[in-house]
């Protein structure tokens, strides 16, 4: 008798394979914008300190107008550093967002595939439990019917 072989294992091996190329490419997509996120809070952090160097010039008793442009400036440039971090920060996490939507419809695929070939393996076990049953009545009324006959034999010959 045979073991139990499920038809579409290749297919469940394929959908395991790629569920798992899947996973990895989610958490790279998960790192890089965990590290978008990271440096984008990074960037606001700096435009709070430039707005603070640019309010202490406007408010210091003597204004240094050169200072004063220059800080505005810098203020400015922080806060478009910023502005790129932020979007390329909600870029990767959109894109971390797909990628965990491919992965969780692989996922899907496989647990289906598995849910199935279990089933097939509880039928698989259900049927051979009831071959065995079977060949085990057959062999008892076989022995049933030997002693039966035997009896019969004996009678007749005595």
């Amino acid at each position: 008798m045979s073991g139990f072989r499920f038809k579409l294992g290749r297919v469940l091996r394929v959908r395991r394979a790629a569920e798992e190329i899947q996973r990895a490419r989610l958490a790279a997509a998960e790192d890089a914008a965990a590290t978008s996120e990271h440096e984008a809070r990074l960037r606001r952090a700096s435009v709070d300190a430039a707005r603070q160097v640019l309010g202490a010039e406007q408010g210091a008793e003597r204004i240094d107008v050169a200072r004063v442009l220059v800080a505005l400036s810098a203020s400015a440039r922080v806060e478009d550093c910023a502005a790129e971090a932020h979007e390329r920060a909600r870029s990767d996490r959109s894109g971390a967002e797909s990628e965990r939507s491919v992965w969780r419809d692989a996922r899907a695929g496989v647990l289906g595939l598995e849910k199935l070939q279990e089933r097939d393996r509880a039928r698989f076990r259900l049927e051979r439990e009831a071959r065995e049953e079977r060949a085990i009545e057959d062999v008892a009324a076989r022995r049933a019917d030997e002693a039966r006959r035997r009896e019969e034999r004996d009678r007749r010959s005595t």
